[in-house]
């Protein structure tokens, strides 16, 4: 079993991984993803502690590989409870919203007020 940056590779992309590291032993290998979509080459490559570049064409791909690659790393924990705090508010709102667009009927059924 081979290893980047002395830790286990296991998988098909590890094996690959693994062998770019073969032909640049003295620093991590840079794995390069040209139509990186989701991301999940370049986030395995950066998980076994190799260099990743990663691009795509779709923007909305684009977005999604800063956030995932960049943003979260850099921001780590506190990330995650800004956006438990914004998921709580949206529903907080969202419930809101219901209670004043909905009004009850004789018969207690919910019907939208319009």
């Amino acid at each position: 079993m081979s290893a980047c940056a002395g830790r286990p590779l296991g998988g098909s992309l590890s094996a690959a991984l693994s062998g770019a590291a073969v032909l640049e032993p003295s620093g991590p290998p840079l794995v390069v993803d040209p139509f990186a979509g989701g991301g999940s080459v370049p986030l395995e490559a950066l998980r076994v502690g190799c260099e990743a570049f990663a691009s795509d064409l779709n923007p909305v791909a684009c977005l999604i590989l800063k956030v995932m690659l960049e943003e979260i790393p850099r921001r780590g924990p506190g990330l995650a409870e800004e956006l438990g705090g914004l998921a709580a508010r949206s529903r907080r709102r969202r419930s809101d919203s219901w209670r004043t667009s909905t009004r009850r009927t004789r018969t207690g059924r919910r019907r939208s007020a319009r």
